[in-house]
């Protein structure tokens, strides 16, 4: 269940902090800034933040670097709307020395954000579903940085989405692209102790997965260069047309 809060620095029920208070580290204030810099470059960031009533990881689900979980709205010039993890790439509670936690926040780019107040985002199939890949990251205890310096865009199946039918294969099940970079987004900010990734996250249509699955990395290459020639507002549109033919 999620609640909302304003957004300094979140406690892990859903509070609220001050980012400057006694019990926050040099580390997590310098990560904070980076992404408060990074956002505001963006667009309007939303006061608030979406976080749950009561952290996920006291209930055996995963647990996020810092502990908190968050979610923050960004509101650009164009229209379009943000909305990205906040929590990902805090400093490690037993380390907070070693760097900004996973390294990366996920985030995704969407007209459906666009005019929906931060209360009512849950509700959001691209909510759920920046909510889900970073659960996935958590979870996985991956950092995106290397990753996809390695091998590019990366893809994620996503079981039991409640996107409409038409972004959902036979299974029911939503693929994603990680790393497709949204114009005008950082692709990273620098902080004194290491780098925070921006990472743009791109539902795919099950054509697409499907090509993705059958032909494996190459085809994956050739989905994410179709999908950057898009323009951002068609890429952020729920009825953007699949970038490969349907052969099924």
């Amino acid at each position: 269940m999620f609640g909302f809060g304003r957004k300094k620095n979140t406690s892990p029920e859903g509070g609220a902090e001050s980012p400057g208070g006694d019990d926050t580290s040099s580390e997590l204030a310098a990560v904070i800034a980076a992404r408060d810099a990074a956002w505001s470059s963006v667009g309007t960031v939303d006061p608030y933040v979406v976080a749950h009533l009561i952290n996920p990881a006291f209930m055996g689900g995963p647990q996020w670097p810092g502990l908190r979980q968050a979610f923050r709205k960004v509101t650009r010039a164009d229209g379009l709307a943000i909305v990205a993890s906040d929590g990902l790439a805090d400093p490690d509670l037993d380390d907070p020395a070693a760097g900004p936690g996973l390294g990366a926040e996920v985030y995704f780019c969407s007209t459906l954000f666009a005019d929906t107040p931060v209360s009512d985002l849950g509700s959001l199939w691209p909510f759920e579903t920046v909510y889900e890949v970073a659960q996935n990251i958590a979870s996985m205890r991956v950092e995106l940085g290397p990753q996809l310096e390695r091998y590019g865009a990366l893809s994620l199946s996503l079981p039991g989405s409640s996107a409409p039918a038409d972004w959902l294969d036979e299974d029911g099940t939503l693929g994603v692209l990680l790393g497709l970079p949204v114009d005008d987004v950082p692709v990273s900010v620098d902080i004194p102790n290491g780098t925070v990734h921006l990472v743009g996250i791109s539902p795919l249509r099950p054509a697409e997965l499907s090509y993705i699955l059958a032909e494996g990395a190459e085809a994956r290459r050739d989905v994410a260069q179709r999908l950057t020639r898009l323009p951002t507002s068609v890429r952020a549109s729920p009825d953007r047309p699949s970038v490969v033919p349907d052969l099924t």
